[in-house]
């Protein structure tokens, strides 16, 4: 995700990405893990508003903002790719090493060009 947002950021000319990441919600969202997958972001920096806040908390801001059903919506919170051991570890050599063998900036690219344009 953080590929398809440098693209649009590049487009737009943004300086930085905003991120809804909440540091141990996740497996997948330990301070390491996310320091491993800024790396995608391509020197732009993260801003993630949300990190400390819990899910109570968040769900009021979303409401409050008119983005609660849109977040709940089929498909949205989640990644669609099951996992029975997730990493809370990883290591960047062997995230570039798995990259490697995609073609991520044709795959960014075509996300990029079906996206669409939420106004909040």
């Amino acid at each position: 995700m953080f590929r398809i947002a440098k693209v649009i950021a590049d487009r737009e000319a943004a300086d930085s990405i905003v991120a809804g990441d909440v540091v141990g919600q996740k497996a997948s969202q330990t301070l390491h893990n996310l320091y491993v997958t800024d790396s995608a972001a391509g020197g732009l920096p993260i801003i993630r508003p949300l990190v400390g806040m819990n899910k109570n908390e968040i769900e009021r801001i979303a409401r409050i903002i008119g983005t609660f059903e849109n977040s709940v919506s089929p498909g949205v919170a989640a990644c669609g790719i099951p996992t029975r051991k997730p990493r809370t570890r990883s290591h960047v050599d062997e995230i570039e090493e798995s990259e490697a063998r995609l073609s991520l900036d044709d795959m960014a690219e075509c996300a990029v060009e079906s996206a669409e344009i939420v106004q909040v």
